[in-house]
């Protein structure tokens, strides 16, 4: 779509065959002054929001986007493309609107850089068409340096966006690893945890072992290999049965062996179905290369985090290389979801089987991991693999049960490295600290609020989802208490808001501060949770490396309930009752308001002077206002402020805190 090819996108070349362009620049050469009437029609067509949809209903959950370095638009662009550089001066806005489109079905893009200043390999689809210029040019290694720059700031914070490929099928140069060590450090000063996947020049055990030492330096390193049987002169004769025995015998291990050099951190960038002429001669092409496609499904998936087929499609759609021909044709699986789940399943169901067989797991995986270690001498924490299988199993519900349709989780080894990373570095700031102070913030002024929950649920999921669900059930069920119905007109779903944001009320809504309060205190309790899980210690427990707590303005009440937890169920307990409060006290002035409204409103004269508050019926009205306001405070307070607190010992301290 943004880095053309003539095979693919035949319909922008066809007008053009006599000059024979393979490379955008030269297509856009062939076009001159109607270039950017025609890309744009060319973007705007290629891909809908209905590709998306269809992708999802397979089960495919991640997509990857080639993109030439040009698309940043007119002043990064070179060589021919400067000529062009108007074309591209809304291409971002195109990338943007696919990237939202993926995220409304809970896909990821990866974006590759496809294409580098001068070339990184000697074939069109590099941008140019000739001889790769790219590595022997310090102009055209400045420019791609600065565009990753770029990339990496515009990405950083997107979170459907799971990656960013810095380069896509490069020569074994020299250069090479040295100049990914330059575009690695310049990614990692706009954004340190964005995955980074890079080409492994047709040698993937030489740059596997080199991704893990990157990966040491720069954090996640994600090493990209292509595999293509069609391709190969030599082997074009081959039929299916010695094809599959090949993968199996030869590319099988080779890709495990890499697997294991890069700590699981491989994927299969670009594969396909279509093979030679030669290996299905004589028989149905559809069912051999099914065949095939299948066998290569079953390998990849032992091996790599994921697979990317290529590609989605063809202008017409016409032979194998598009994913939705050979789908049609039954060459590819039409269905995507990983342990045979199809949307017909409950997914409810499974969870609470995966539940009741928790403890039975463990075991059977302790008692093994036991076996295995006894070989050697030494004490070990047992106590650390349970928790760490416990942790394991919130986190494969959560990839299972929070999306509209189930994922498999595919970087396994680096979640669980990053996992331990964070314990490790939060042990020490705690072990090593001689005085620690909790600061719980006041009410936040905007709206903004709401994106800080979003990324802490996203990136913790699988320790909070339980937490955040069960709060946000809780303010649900008392936004619908009749004597709230004026203020919580659009309810207080805020799972439901986090997981599916066009679920979200307007921002005039959410800027409310009954809205802010409670979800702020629900923030605050979030960040807590994250803590004490994270190091893997009670909520007791980890209270006792602080010694004080401090806030500002309401979240007095925060602070005072983070000093009196002791177990996970006391905070879940502490945690209703500090959201119950916060509502309580930011809902109430809004009552006071709307009385007040009303007496206005009923005070008011009319268009001859006399004061409406003068006559019988006014009187009434007004006494109406009053009795009504007076009925829903006294209910209030026998609800929140006796009922719902009384005889309850934790209540005081945090009742307390606030009337301060």
């Amino acid at each position: 779509m943004f880095c053309l090819e003539p095979w693919i996108a035949t319909e922008l070349y066809k007008d053009y065959q006599q000059h024979s362009p393979e490379a955008e620049c030269d297509l856009l050469e062939c076009m001159g002054d109607e270039a950017c009437e025609k890309m744009e029609a060319h973007w705007n067509s290629w891909l809908q929001r209905a590709d998306f949809e269809k992708m999802a209903s397979m089960g495919i959950n991640s997509v990857r986007l080639p993109v030439g370095y040009w698309v940043l638009g007119r002043h990064f662009t070179m060589g021919k493309y400067a000529s062009y550089k108007g074309v591209y001066d809304n291409a971002l806005s195109h990338i943007s609107r696919i990237i939202s489109w993926a995220a409304e079905f809970d896909i990821g893009v990866l974006i590759d850089i496809h294409a580098l200043p001068g070339g990184q390999n000697n074939d069109s689809h590099s941008g140019t068409t000739g001889t790769a210029c790219f590595y022997d040019n310090p102009e055209f290694q400045h420019l791609a340096i600065k565009c990753y720059g770029v990339f990496a700031h515009l990405l950083a914070n997107i979170t459907n966006v799971i990656g960013l490929q810095i380069i896509n099928e490069p020569l074994d140069h020299p250069q090479l690893e040295d100049f990914y060590k330059q575009a690695l450090s310049e990614i990692r000063l706009q954004t340190t945890d964005l995955p980074i996947y890079i080409g492994d020049a047709w040698n993937l055990t030489k740059y596997a072992k080199i991704a893990k030492e990157l990966s040491q330096q720069f954090g996640f390193i994600v090493v990209d290999t292509h595999r293509y049987w069609v391709f190969r002169p030599q082997k074009q004769q081959y039929r299916v049965d010695r094809l599959t025995k090949e993968l199996w015998e030869t590319t099988f291990p080779e890709l495990s062996q890499a697997s294991y050099e890069a700590s699981g951190n491989l994927v299969i960038g670009e594969y396909s179905s279509v093979l030679a002429n030669g290996s299905f001669d004589g028989e149905d092409p559809a069912e051999c290369m099914g065949k095939f496609a299948r066998e290569q499904l079953k390998a990849f998936d032992q091996v790599a985090a994921g697979t990317f087929y290529w590609t989605w499609r063809l202008q017409h759609d016409s032979w194998f290389w598009s994913m939705q021909f050979a789908i049609n044709a039954n060459a590819m699986p039409s269905i995507y979801f990983p342990f045979g789940w199809s949307p017909d399943k409950c997914s409810v169901d499974v969870i609470k089987g995966a539940e009741n067989h928790r403890n039975i797991w463990r075991e059977r995986r302790l008692n093994g991991h036991k076996q295995y270690v006894s070989q050697w001498d030494g004490e070990f924490g047992f106590d650390h693999y349970e928790a760490g299988f416990n942790q394991g199993l919130d986190v494969a519900k959560v990839f299972f049960s929070s999306l509209s349709y189930p994922s498999k989780l595919g970087f396994v080894r680096q979640l669980a490295l990053q996992y331990a990373a964070d314990i490790k570095s939060l042990q020490s700031a705690l072990l090593s600290s001689n005085f620690l102070l909790a600061v719980f913030g006041g009410q936040p002024s905007s709206a903004d609020y709401i994106d800080e929950a979003k990324r802490l649920l996203n990136m913790y999921a699988p320790l909070l989802t339980d937490f955040v669900s069960s709060m946000s059930n809780f303010l649900e069920t008392q936004s619908q208490d009749k004597n709230f119905s004026q203020v919580y007109g659009c309810g207080f779903d805020v799972f439901s808001w986090l997981v599916r944001p066009r679920s979200m009320p307007d921002y005039d809504y959410i800027a409310l501060v009954p809205v802010k309060m409670p979800v702020t205190g629900l923030i605050q309790l979030m960040q807590v949770m994250v803590l004490f899980k994270t190091l893997n210690v009670s909520p007791g427990k980890l209270l006792r490396f602080f010694e004080a707590a401090t806030e500002h303005s309401q979240e007095m009440v925060t602070a005072v309930a983070f000093s009196m937890m002791s177990d996970e169920q006391s905070f879940y307990r502490i945690g209703f009752k500090v959201l119950g409060i916060l509502m309580l006290t930011s809902a109430t002035p809004c009552i006071n308001m709307w009385k007040q409204n009303a007496l206005d409103e009923a005070y008011d004269s009319d268009d001859s002077g006399v004061e409406v508050a003068n006559t019988p019926a006014s009187r009434a009205q007004i006494r109406d206002i009053e009795n009504a306001y007076l009925h829903q405070k006294k209910e209030l307070q026998d609800t929140w402020g006796n009922k719902f607190w009384k005889q309850d010992a934790e209540i005081s301290p945090l009742r307390g805190s606030l009337a301060v």
